[in-house]
């Protein structure tokens, strides 16, 4: 079944189970983005302290189901560990095995 409205399935993911069907999508998007931005020449320690204020300003040891864009604590390691491989690695590509 398709939907073309994205809270249309919001119903089905609360009923299901407790599981944020978007988390791989959204790592994926993260993860090239700081590759995307490392080659453009964006600060990353600038966009980590931004990632680093969402977390702060959520409120929240963790993120929920119910969040429609998580800035939890899981996104920032997450962020922090793509940093370290893009400065192990300046010019290297993303990895598909991770």
């Amino acid at each position: 079944m398709r939907f073309r409205d994205p809270q249309a399935i919001r119903p089905r993911i609360i009923e299901g189970p407790r599981r944020d069907v978007f988390a791989g999508p959204r790592r994926d998007a993260d993860y090239l983005g700081a590759y995307i931005m490392t080659r453009v020449g964006f600060d990353l320690d600038r966009a980590g302290a931004l990632w680093a204020k969402l977390t702060h300003l959520s409120g929240k040891g963790t993120t929920s189901l119910l969040d429609s864009h998580p800035a939890g604590p899981e996104r920032l390691a997450a962020w922090r560990r793509t940093v370290e491989e893009l400065r192990a690695n300046p010019g290297g590509m993303p990895r598909r095995d991770r």
